[in-house]
């Protein structure tokens, strides 16, 4: 997570919210993100790769989902969440600071 995730969680500290509440954010947080991930990957997948996938054993099919997705987007999973975090973070302060003025 990066620096701006992190004040996030620092300014969430500092208004009273408890640990429980913070790590509530952060597991809301990382299903979301998770489950952005996964429509991206499904969506960057072709009728063709979802018949390669259709044969695979449950447990060889999101390695392999991963990998053609990372293949089609020239993006890592890991870079797919740390953006979202990061957009989140930065919409979060965006909105804190608008709220300031």
């Amino acid at each position: 997570m990066n620096n701006n995730f992190q004040k996030v969680l620092q300014i969430l500290k500092e208004k009273g919210y408890t640990k429980e509440q913070i790590d509530k954010v952060k597991d809301v947080l990382t299903k979301a993100a998770a489950a952005k991930l996964e429509e991206q990957m499904i969506k960057s997948l072709t009728t063709q790769d979802m018949e390669i996938i259709e044969k695979l054993d449950e447990k060889d099919s999101l390695p392999k989902i991963k990998e053609l997705y990372e293949l089609k987007t020239g993006k890592k999973a890991e870079d797919f969440a740390l953006e979202f975090y990061t957009n989140f973070a930065n919409a979060f302060i965006q909105v804190l600071e608008k709220d300031k003025n």
